[in-house]
């Protein structure tokens, strides 16, 4: 059982040092602009639901809640993006009280598509709101100890390189509301009712 169980923590641990070189590699490729990007047509909702089934087995009690429009067209690189939500959505079910919900809110607002992943954790004080996107945070305990440092940093230069913008809304005690947004698809604004 005790073998099992450090087999367990091993091969977890492999993973995450795999995820983290990952982080690194494209964190660089983007910063020196030779990250290119698969853009396509594709739909936010579409994504975000199907990222919500992919982690609904892992949430551990906690409900994956969607609220999204049938469809939120948008141009995007789908596996980019797709790990854009995966990593917030992993982040929040790690704040989030056990038998809480994480809610995905996919909105369409003029000329963008917003997206927002919101957890009733501890929440995070607002000092570290901005520097929580820079990668690895040195001397900073408080964001060490919260697991924030590669994974944010990817997100924000991913949703940059798509023309969007990413931040944070969080006061302590009251949860965290991540959000994202990208351009919609060339002639979706105009579709959605006024």
């Amino acid at each position: 059982q005790q073998l099992l169980h450090c087999i367990g923590r091993s091969r977890s641990n492999l993973n995450q040092m795999s995820r983290m070189i990952q982080h690194m590699l494209e964190i660089s490729r983007f910063e020196s602009g030779q990250m290119p990007l698969n853009k396509t047509p594709g739909d936010i909702a579409a994504t975000s639901k199907a990222v919500a089934e992919r982690l609904s087995p892992t949430a551990r009690g906690r409900a994956i809640v969607i609220d999204a429009p049938e469809s939120a067209p948008a141009t995007f690189d789908e596996e980019i993006l797709r790990r854009v939500l995966t990593n917030l959505v992993e982040n929040a079910l790690k704040e989030a009280p056990p038998n809480s919900d994480v809610r995905i809110v996919v909105s369409i607002d003029g000329q963008i598509v917003r997206t927002t992943v919101i957890d009733s954790g501890p929440g995070i004080p607002e000092e570290l709101h901005e520097r929580i996107f820079d990668k690895f945070v040195v001397g900073d305990r408080k964001v060490r100890k919260r697991g924030f440092g590669l994974g944010l940093a990817f997100c924000r230069l991913a949703v940059t390189a798509h023309g969007g913008a990413i931040g944070v809304e969080s006061k302590v005690g009251q949860g965290s509301r991540f959000w994202f947004t990208i351009p919609v698809s060339p002639g979706a604004a105009a579709s959605e009712p006024a």
